[in-house]
């Protein structure tokens, strides 16, 4: 009855350190880090990250803080939906080549930010395993030292227990001689045992080491690997980062290029335009040079007339003497033909006044038109500003090209308006004042004359019937020329319009061509960067697939790291339970078996105590017993 403990004890010992462990590892449950690396492949939802938690010998393994928990499932949940919208966001680069660039630069902040996160979670898992081993090392240290105070108990207990057996030894030796004999053999199969204990402690001992040492290797590759890993990830990035700066690079170059042809286009509009403001002042010119000329001509014409009344007058004077019929008749004529003068004037101001009118008219529909036409190109301006608001500086020159020039032609038009107006004014002005200035001059003379010619104008009422039909005649040649030069007026305003509509039109058609090659090339330059995105989407993809596969496999290790930890630790609880519970029962298997000796002992033949063979080992630990 008294082996029975000690043999199971024994047995299950050797259980633990023979094959027969995988068995026993395998009936032990999962720990609760097992369970997190097992859930670390699983989605974002699901996934728990296993920093926080920490499983010792007395603390049970289902038990966790959920504060831990939810705060790690939050953080990688925010990682993986980071890491998820970068994969699966759909190519925007309406916003130009320049943003794309920039999405890539953040996107490839993140990756970075990622692994980074990633490769910090490693080597937190590390030095939590580190201190698991450090925290192994302690409890097979204080296993060490509970084993050495329970020998150094049991020694004092014996050293005890010897004292009181020999002192019971005296009375028991004469009783009983046969009992302590077995009693004997007895305590010497119990000394076997101890030391048979002792001896599968050390060699339980001696494994807790090279299982030690085995993690702390397995760890030292584990680091290795991560820092391979992480000169991977960097090598990558630094590949990405220069794939980029080349594609700025390329972009740059092809924007330069751009606009060069812009500037060189803009050059060739501001020749067309010096081109059309140098024909418009030579055309200006050429209206002025006929307007003199026909001045020249009226003031000769005036000075004909001029002699031809003094020649009448003289005539008249002549002829006044002769008859006093004549001075009726030159008075009538004279008041018609002051008459037809003042008609023909009336005619000529009515006629100016008409033409200014329509001067008016025409200039005003003209700055209308040119302001409705202002209001469009800056509608148009407005929009293509709308439309092409991410395009760099070489269209804000163009824009601004397009509005000097704007403000030239509207200048263009004012000045010929203006120079048109003044003209006409200084005409008008030049001829009123000319004809009043005649007019009273000949008053005076025909007054001052006539006294004295009246009696010769009755003998050349005829000659004077003649010159009046020659007058006439030159008065409706001189409407029929003022007539002229009112339409020449007339065509030199359709010719000035129909050349203003021209060129605007000519200005239209160039910008609506530029329009058009520009939106050509960005929606080349827009595809083309699709394009590199795609490229550089499936190059990202592909590295994270990898990146996720290679942490799928560390996750794995670390896993089986863990699953070995846990059962060594389950092993190491286990161990210390059973030594705890032997000691236990052998303690009081010993208590038991000293009370049944009391009650049995006997003394030897020669009166000396069966227990005597425990006085040596007492001499050898000091003499009287005490240890």
């Amino acid at each position: 009855m008294v082996l029975l403990p000690t043999l199971l004890v024994t047995w299950m010992s050797t259980c633990l350190l023979s094959d027969s462990f995988d068995t026993v590892t395998s009936l032990i449950p999962l720990t609760r880090r097992a369970y997190l690396h097992k859930t670390v492949i699983t989605p974002p939802y699901s996934r728990v990250a296993f920093q926080s938690t920490r499983v010792t010998s007395s603390v049970s393994p289902s038990l966790s803080s959920p504060t831990c928990l939810y705060s790690t499932q939050d953080e990688d949940e925010t990682s993986d939906v980071i890491i998820n919208n970068a994969a699966a966001a759909p190519v925007e680069s309406d916003a130009g080549d320049t943003k794309d660039v920039e999405s890539e630069a953040t996107m490839i902040q993140k990756l970075e930010a990622k692994y980074t996160t990633e490769i910090a979670r490693l080597k937190f898992s590390l030095a939590e395993a580190r201190e698991d081993l450090e925290q192994m090392e302690g409890m097979a240290d204080t296993f060490e030292n509970l084993s050495k105070s329970l020998e150094e108990r049991l020694d004092a207990e014996v050293e005890e227990k010897t004292v009181e057996l020999q002192k019971l030894e005296q009375e028991l030796t004469e009783k009983f001689g046969e009992q302590l004999e077995k009693v004997k053999y007895d305590a010497e199969n119990k000394e076997r045992e101890k030391v048979f204990e002792l001896v599968s402690l050390q060699g339980m001992i001696s494994d807790l080491e090279d299982t030690i040492q085995k993690m702390e290797s397995k760890a030292k590759e584990m680091e290795s690997k991560i820092s391979g890993l992480r000169v991977q990830v960097q090598d990558e990035i630094e590949k990405k980062r220069a794939e980029l700066q080349d594609l700025e690079a390329q972009l740059t170059e092809k924007f330069n290029a751009e606009k060069k042809l812009l500037q060189n286009e803009i050059q060739e509009n501001d020749g067309t335009i010096e081109t059309l403001k140098k024909e418009a002042v030579i055309q200006q010119q050429e209206f002025q040079e006929k307007r003199r000329l026909e001045n020249e001509r009226m003031e000769e014409i005036i000075n004909a007339l001029k002699k031809d009344l003094n020649n009448v007058t003289n005539d008249l004077k002549k002829k006044r003497a002769q008859e006093g019929s004549w001075r009726r008749a030159i008075n009538k004529t004279r008041t018609d033909f002051m008459r037809q003068l003042r008609n023909t004037r009336m005619e000529a101001a009515r006629e100016l006044k008409k033409v200014k009118n329509r001067m008016a008219q025409d200039i005003k529909l003209l700055e209308e038109k040119a302001k409705e036409e202002t209001g469009k190109l800056t509608q148009e301006r407005d929009r293509a500003k709308e439309d092409l608001a991410d395009v760099t500086a070489a269209k804000i020159e163009l824009n601004n090209e397009l509005v000097s020039f704007r403000e030239e032609m509207t200048e263009l038009l004012a000045e010929t308006k203006q120079n048109a107006t003044d003209e006409l004014d200084a005409f008008r002005e030049k001829s009123n004042a000319e004809t009043t200035k005649q007019l009273s001059e000949l008053r005076d003379d025909l007054t001052e004359k006539l006294r004295i010619a009246t009696e010769k104008a009755e003998a050349e009422e005829n000659r004077l019937t003649e010159e009046l039909e020659k007058m006439t005649e030159e008065a409706n040649f001189q409407t029929k020329r003022s007539l002229r030069l009112i339409a020449d007026l007339e065509t030199t305003k359709k010719n000035m319009k129909a050349e203003i509509v021209a060129t605007r039109d000519k200005a239209n058609r160039d910008l609506m061509t530029l329009r058009a090659e520009l939106t050509k090339q960005m929606v080349d330059a827009k595809v083309k960067a699709e394009f590199e995105y795609s490229e550089l989407l499936k190059e990202r993809n592909k590295s994270v697939s990898e990146r996720d596969s290679k942490i799928e496999e560390q996750a794995a290790k670390i896993s089986s790291y863990e699953t070995e930890r846990s059962s060594i630790r389950t092993m190491t609880r286990i161990s210390v339970q059973l030594m705890r519970s032997r000691m236990k029962k052998r303690l009081k298997s010993t208590r038991k078996g000293v009370a049944n000796v009391s009650r049995r002992a006997i003394k030897r033949k020669d009166g000396t105590s069966r227990l005597a063979f425990m006085k040596r080992r007492r001499e050898k630990k000091g003499g009287d017993g005490s240890s």
